[in-house]
């Protein structure tokens, strides 16, 4: 969910993608619709992948969603994490056109 107004602005929504066998056609099928409008994925049982319009934008999208995992194990260890409302996701400033709307 919308939990981390930073995750949101940086990097948008990342959706987990449901395995598949590492470098299978079954895999880059389930992967191919989600690139466009997103700019990172959660590969089930394999982990995150990020990509931008050069390394650096790549890896700090990384950062960030690893960031944001870690910050999200805490607090679900910690107890019950309140995701932002709607409304809330919509008040968040765009940066320099960094956001994806998913």
């Amino acid at each position: 969910g919308d939990v981390l107004p930073e995750l949101i602005v940086l990097v948008g929504r990342v959706p987990v993608v449901p395995y598949a066998a590492p470098g299978s056609p079954a895999l880059g099928d389930l992967v191919e619709p989600l690139v466009p409008g997103h700019v990172a994925l959660l590969l089930a049982h394999h982990g995150a992948v990020s990509w931008g319009p050069d390394l650096r934008t790549a890896q700090l999208r990384m950062e960030s969603v690893e960031h944001a995992a870690r910050v999200l194990l805490t607090a679900r260890s910690l107890g019950r994490v309140t995701p932002l409302t709607p409304e809330q996701v919509r008040a968040l400033p765009k940066l320099g056109g960094t956001t994806i709307d998913g």
